[in-house]
């Protein structure tokens, strides 16, 4: 049953058609499967479809069959630095065939599948609470998860409504934010191997599901991983210890798209482990928390000593679920030892967990403020993301000016505060990035202006000082908040579209390179630009959704152009009356595959309005798109 419906071209189809929504570095992959990845907004290209979903089949066939896993490749991004040496945050990636595969096999765990085809959230999905808001899955719509902009949103925005509504009723003392240590590299697979075969396998009543279980979570929680190019300085970062090394991905590869579902999953025995000792309203995103309690369970003086207890509970995490029957991969080196969950301790004020005593600001005008100004920090992505026009970058550009000259201002006049003060220090950075972010993407300067501000911005404050922490922290605060990526992809593109030479991109990089990551070979600094050296970037032909199925309604209803303008609508009416008239579409159209793989989870209903669209704006002469705002070709009256 399990392994019929892993199979099927519905199954096939969902994890394909998603694919844009879940392939997280896509800058990873190779040139022609960049290429493929962008085809797929053309959902009516039936042939490119129908040749992926063969190829996804015949690995899973492959894979389902034998004893073999997927093969990874990890690079190393920086993300820190510290104690004289960089931290990387290791990204994992796969073939595009690859990852289509596992998100195919994901869907086995997080949906119910009945006879008619229909899809439900599985009871392994039921598990995750209200309060988890990062990479839920997507129920409706064509994303695999929930749009992480949005649920980021959601998240900061309740956090900061109990903050404010604790400060005026006095019924949590306390603000905490709690982050794990290396939270992907420390899961033991073996927990969450026992813990999903155990929640599912109940309800299982056929040993050849039980079977094709077990396999499946083999095959989403082991990996082979390429170490045959490892530098030192790459196995002490990935590994730890250099005995440990073995040709396998070490906890959960980030930078999967199936893993992300696995991390909640393990979280939820994480959470238990926090409420023991801190019993207060918790919220998480992922790893990340922020958590309420009342002095009577921590205090400023105790709060490390409340985490160490956090962090022996957290050692014992699974130990019922570390069954000695299981049998890892041949090779295999990791024993259960080796993964430890632990809670990051506040360093002087200065670590990733953090303790706000709401004392200090409660009936204080100025929460009220942090209010805002949090959400103005969550409502910060939607405009980034989604300001297209030059209009609307200047707009977020000068809202954000507004932000930072409010918050300065604000420091400036505020009377002694450290906790409001040091909480406005943060904005003011974060919204000084965002400033300096913007900036390159107001198109008002010429390819040379461009380039030069990127070496005024980042190159020159790095070669002007003698002392190496500084030079590393500099470029550390610029790319790890995503501005030099993203100064360089804007200034690489536009030196292409105005064909100017781009040497001095090329050699910054270089230079960049060769000062911090000469022991890195696979580095995801340089992998990440490559694209644009290389000149294989993606932006070259844009594709659409209706590329393919404007020309065949244009070719197949012809004869309808032709009737008279008033009797158009009777004739749309006819074609689109019913389901089976609906279905008559596919077939002239030669999409019937398409009409047969689509039936699952509500996808052909978002097929059918495009076609409709696409057939009304035919018929009565509108360019065909998705937006509300009609542009018609003809003269004649609606």
């Amino acid at each position: 049953m399990i392994k019929e419906c892993l199979l099927r071209d519905e199954n096939l189809f969902l994890a394909i058609v998603r694919a844009p929504s879940y392939i997280l570095n896509r800058e990873l992959l190779s040139e022609s499967e960049r290429e493929i990845l962008n085809q797929l907004r053309d959902v009516y290209n039936q042939k490119l479809y129908l040749g992926l979903m063969e190829e996804v089949r015949n690995r899973l066939t492959s894979l389902m069959e034998s004893d073999g896993l997927f093969d990874v490749k990890v690079y190393f991004k920086p993300k820190g630095y510290s104690d004289n040496f960089f931290s990387f945050r290791p990204l994992h990636t796969a073939s595009l065939i690859d990852q289509i595969s596992m998100v195919a096999l994901l869907h086995l765990l997080i949906y119910d599948f009945d006879s008619s085809g229909k899809l439900d959230r599985s009871e392994l999905s039921r598990l995750i609470p209200s309060n988890f808001y990062g990479n839920r899955i997507e129920y409706e719509g064509e994303e695999l998860f929930k749009p992480w902009k949005e649920q980021y949103s959601l998240y900061t925005t309740k956090a900061n409504e109990l903050l404010n509504l604790y400060c005026s009723n006095n019924e949590e003392d306390y603000e905490i934010t709690l982050d794990l240590v290396n939270f992907f590299p420390s899961i033991n697979p073996k927990i969450l191997f026992n813990f999903i075969k155990k929640k599912m396998s109940l309800r299982m009543e056929q040993d050849d599901d039980k079977r094709t279980l077990s396999r499946v979570l083999q095959l989403l929680l082991f990996f082979n991983l390429d170490i045959s190019n490892f530098s030192e300085d790459e196995i002490y970062e990935y590994f730890g210890d250099a005995t440990k090394q073995c040709p396998f991905v070490r906890g959960l590869p980030q930078g999967l798209p199936h893993v992300y579902f696995f991390a909640n999953l393990f979280m939820l025995l994480v959470e238990p482990v926090y409420r023991k000792h801190l019993k207060g309203p918790m919220l998480f995103y992922v790893d990340d928390s922020v958590i309420f309690a009342d002095n009577d369970v921590v205090s400023e003086d105790s709060f490390n000593f409340v985490i160490q207890k956090i962090n022996t509970d957290l050692k014992a995490i699974g130990n019922g679920l570390l069954d000695n029957s299981f049998t890892f991969p041949v090779g295999y080196k990791f024993e259960d030892e080796y993964f430890e969950i632990s809670a990051h301790e506040n360093d002087a004020g200065k670590g990733k967990s953090s303790l706000l005593n709401l004392g200090s600001v409660r009936n204080n005008k100025a929460i009220l403020k942090l209010h805002g100004l949090g959400r103005e920090t969550s409502k910060f992505g939607f405009d980034l993301y989604s300001a297209y026009s030059e209009d609307e970058v200047d707009t977020s550009y000068s809202k954000t000016c507004g932000i930072v000259e409010y918050i300065e201002n604000e420091i400036e006049h505020s009377e002694k505060d450290d906790a409001y003060v040091n909480k406005l220090n943060r904005y003011r950075k974060f919204f000084k990035l965002r400033k300096l972010r913007l900036s390159y993407q107001i198109g008002n300067l010429t390819i040379e202006e461009l380039i030069d501000k990127i070496e005024d911005d980042f190159i020159r404050p790095i070669r002007n000082t003698s002392i190496f922490k500084i030079k590393c922290d500099t470029f550390v605060e610029s790319y790890s908040n995503d501005i030099f990526s993203m100064a360089f992809y804007t200034a690489y593109r536009k030196a292409e579209e105005s064909h100017y030479p781009t040497i001095r991109l090329d050699n910054f990089l270089d230079y960049i390179n060769e000062l911090f990551f000469r022991d890195i070979n696979n580095s995801y600094f340089m992998e990440s630009f490559s694209q644009f050296r290389n000149r294989t970037y993606d932006c070259h032909k844009e594709y659409s959704k209706y590329d393919t199925l404007e020309p065949a309604i244009r070719r197949y209803y012809k004869f309808a152009a032709n009737l008279k303008y008033e009797d158009r609508i009777g004739k749309f009416i006819e074609l689109i009356g019913n389901e089976k008239q609906l279905a008559n579409i596919y077939k002239n159209l030669n999409l019937e595959a398409l009409y047969k793989a689509s039936s699952w989870f509500n996808v052909r209903h978002y097929l059918d309005k495009e076609i409709i669209n696409c057939l009304f704006s035919f018929l009565y002469g509108y360019d065909v798109s998705d937006k509300f705002v009609f542009v018609k070709k003809s003269r004649e009256v609606v």
